[in-house]
């Protein structure tokens, strides 16, 4: 995916998506660019967040009864997308782990205080990127932490070239273990029962968005799509049940719908502006962009005369 993408803006709507009206003139305007000998039972896919989705599916219920495959909507495809999963994802991590005690070592509460990080960090939902740069922070750290100690020296030298086996033994000790990346400590459970869970739970989820990240910026729809698979098990865990439900459609939409969609599905998911490998985000945040530039541009029109 090192291509430059083709993007196309098209009409700017005065809809309100809450609105089950203004929802299907959407969706019939969406299909306004179809044209009539469009083969029968093919669909484009029309991306959002989970909100956008299941008002897209309750429209096509809603005009069921319709004659054709135009009337009744189908010949959209909802598809969730993936910048506002890896944020409502983020949400359940600072859940869990950001107490509301800056005394629970391990947790990010305590970290963000001790790293002298901006209040920003304190919630995705505020500001998503400086939680994941505080997140990246933290995660590379406690790995650093990890192989110092498991080399036997004080701090990381610049420039220093480390062997094969020093690298190797790094590895084994500190791996994937039931799931969650954990250091194999000497210390006992009872006196650090607390701080060893954070410190597995942080190294586990920061794993899975370093892998999501990675993905989305190399343009891999395989690896996006069997994230969404552990994320769906989150979701459900951390009772973010429409997520959950979302996660669960992509993979029955992967073996339900016919391949030229499920490739579409898998591989339509990024945008690439100019072109050059790992430079790809999600539709969804270019379309965030583009909402940003036309509030911008609202906003700077002034008042009606």
């Amino acid at each position: 995916m090192a291509l430059p993408s083709d993007v196309h803006v098209v009409d700017v709507l005065m809809k309100n998506e809450n609105s089950s009206a203004d929802m299907i003139e959407i969706m019939q305007h969406q299909q306004s660019f179809i044209p009539e000998n469009f083969p029968k039972g093919h669909r484009i896919m029309s991306g959002g967040d989970h909100l956008t989705c299941e008002r897209q599916i309750a429209a096509q219920h809603h005009l069921s009864d319709g004659d054709t495959q135009r009337e009744h909507l189908e010949l959209i495809e909802p598809q969730v997308e993936d910048w506002h999963a890896l944020m409502n994802f983020m949400l359940g991590i600072w859940k869990k782990l950001f107490k509301d005690s800056a005394r629970d070592h391990g947790t990010l509460r305590q970290l963000c205080g001790l790293l002298g990080r901006h209040p920003a960090a304190k919630d995705p939902k505020k500001d998503m990127n400086a939680c994941v740069d505080f997140l990246m922070a933290v995660v590379k750290g406690h790995y650093i932490a990890a192989a110092c100690l498991i080399l036997g020296i004080e701090a990381p030298v610049r420039d220093c070239q480390y062997t094969k086996p020093q690298c190797k033994s790094v590895v084994d000790k500190c791996g994937l273990v039931d799931n969650a990346l954990l250091l194999k400590d000497d210390a006992t459970e009872d006196e650090h029962k607390d701080g060893i869970h954070s410190y597995n739970c942080l190294c586990h989820f920061a794993s899975l968005v370093i892998e999501f990240l990675d993905a989305w910026s190399e343009g891999d729809g395989d690896r996006i799509c069997r994230c969404w698979k552990i994320f769906m098990l989150h979701f459900h865990e951390g009772k973010q049940t429409k997520y959950a439900l979302q996660a669960l459609r992509i993979q029955f939409q992967l073996v339900e719908l016919s391949p030229s969609l499920a490739h579409q599905l898998k591989w339509n998911r990024f945008v690439n502006y100019k072109g050059g490998r790992g430079t790809n985000i999600p539709c969804d945040l270019h379309n965030e962009h583009i909402n940003r530039s036309v509030k911008g541009i609202i906003n700077h029109m002034g008042a009606p005369k």
